[in-house]
């Protein structure tokens, strides 16, 4: 663990939990940092937590800033380009399960290690919001979102089952945290 995350750690601990912010502007600033090393400019956090109903929803995006290709040279303009997201919300009626979903790394972006760092975020969250379990859906046969969830411990969970909304298999995955 860097200074700065060590640092942020003793701020987070602090807080007591009915007064903490969804996450510390301390640790955004840790997380940019390896953002930051990984290639990407920024991460932009949305959410809200509600610590009274165990309800706790959040979308992350891994920035990278872009140009417009179509801009004249003299005026070329930046976009924020969203390199990867996810998104995490507490099951309903049990505050000890959350839910990871619409995990996604843009295809030009794979394999730059953007995926791992996202479940790092993942389990840092989730050990701050002292749940007991991430769960998580794929669709079976989506190889890179199967091994990056076995390369970071999860497991399968029971059978495959048809999403009769997308006609897909789907498997549940599961991360235990305690």
């Amino acid at each position: 663990m860097t200074e700065e995350e060590t640092r942020a750690l003793e701020l987070w601990e602090a807080y007591p939990n009915f007064k903490r912010p969804i996450i510390p502007t301390e640790f955004i600033d840790a997380f940019i940092l390896r953002a930051k090393s990984l290639g990407l400019d920024t991460i932009k956090i949305d959410g809200e937590l509600n610590p009274f109903n165990a309800d706790f929803k959040c979308k992350v995006a891994l920035i990278t800033q872009r140009e417009w290709a179509s801009a004249p040279e003299k005026k070329k303009k930046k976009y924020d380009h969203y390199s990867a997201v996810f998104e995490l919300s507490h099951m309903n009626g049990c505050g000890g399960i959350l839910l990871s979903h619409s995990s996604y790394v843009y295809h030009g972006d794979r394999k730059k290690g953007f995926g791992s760092f996202m479940q790092e975020m993942k389990m840092w969250i989730a050990s701050k919001l002292e749940v007991s379990m991430l769960l998580s859906t794929v669709v079976v046969g989506n190889e890179a979102e199967e091994g990056l969830l076995g390369k970071h411990g999860w497991q399968p969970l029971g059978q495959p089952f048809r999403n009769c909304h997308t006609e897909c298999m789907v498997q549940m995955w599961q991360k235990t945290l305690t």
